[in-house]
């Protein structure tokens, strides 16, 4: 299957939130930060498109203190669309796009019992041809629930290539 991947439209917005509802994974942020993301963060953020669908997303920002590191906030694939590559994909894509060149580092957090998505930031980092760290950071009394736990993920450093060059 052919998808393209680009910068995120404020129509894009809706399709991003419905399918991190629709994954029963995600947690589904309000529809006001998937428009946020369209919008203040489009730069860092990407979605993934199969005639001319909104099938994948990817929220990301620098951080304020770091604007060297993307800091992955959310990744969605709808589930029909699962095992073709496109988290991988998109998160190469905003690591290869020209704005954000000087991108050092890809940050995330995840649960250590997200088997996907920790499987797909290894992949990432063997494919950047870099190392990737994880070490606990919020922890069950940072939680209302107080029954989740997130390390902090870091692949890099990652050095300036093309997505040529990675693929």
């Amino acid at each position: 299957m052919q998808y393209t991947i680009k910068m995120p439209r404020i129509e894009d917005g809706k399709a991003m939130w419905a399918i991190a509802r629709d994954t029963n994974v995600l947690d589904t942020n309000s529809p006001y930060a998937y428009l946020l993301a369209c919008t203040h963060f489009k730069a860092t953020s990407a979605v993934a498109l199969k005639d001319g669908e909104v099938v994948g997303f990817t929220m990301a920002y620098t951080l304020p203190d770091s604007p060297e590191r993307l800091f992955v906030w959310q990744i969605g694939v709808h589930p029909a669309h699962h095992g073709n590559g496109i988290g991988l994909s998109m998160l190469i894509h905003l690591v290869t796009r020209e704005n954000c060149s000087h991108i050092t580092h890809l940050d995330a957090t995840i649960s250590p019992e997200n088997t996907p998505s920790n499987n797909l930031f290894k992949k990432l980092a063997t494919v950047l041809d870099t190392i990737i760290s994880n070490e606990p950071y919020f922890n069950q009394h940072h939680f209302p629930s107080g029954n989740q736990i997130e390390h902090y993920i870091s692949v890099g450093p990652i050095k300036n290539k093309t997505k040529e060059e990675i693929i």
